[in-house]
């Protein structure tokens, strides 16, 4: 077997907010030889410095964030999958690594 890229990882900013974090791209195969991928959407938030430093504060933060952007992260995931998605089955041609 030729050595080949088993999956892939993009980090990258929200473009739509200020709040610290990243949202964090993979994309590989869901099972060994099988002709499925598995792509996951980690919309990662970070406490700012002054959320406290009690459990219980920074607790609030990110009930707060759920509370406030659930459904546009949601939103996020989906349309970075259906870009994912629709870029890949546009491909004409593919390089198995076999030339």
């Amino acid at each position: 077997m030729s050595p080949g890229m088993r999956g892939i990882r993009i980090e990258g900013g929200r473009p739509d907010d200020d709040r610290r974090g990243f949202v964090l791209v993979t994309a590989e195969p869901a099972e060994p030889d099988v002709a499925t991928i598995q792509i996951q959407v980690n919309d990662h938030f970070e406490a700012p410095q002054d959320a406290g430093a009690a459990d219980g504060e920074r607790t609030g933060y990110f009930v707060e964030i759920i509370e406030k952007d659930f459904e546009t992260s949601l939103g996020r995931a989906d349309k970075i999958i259906s870009t994912l998605i629709a870029r890949f089955t546009e491909q004409k041609e593919f390089d198995d690594g076999s030339h």
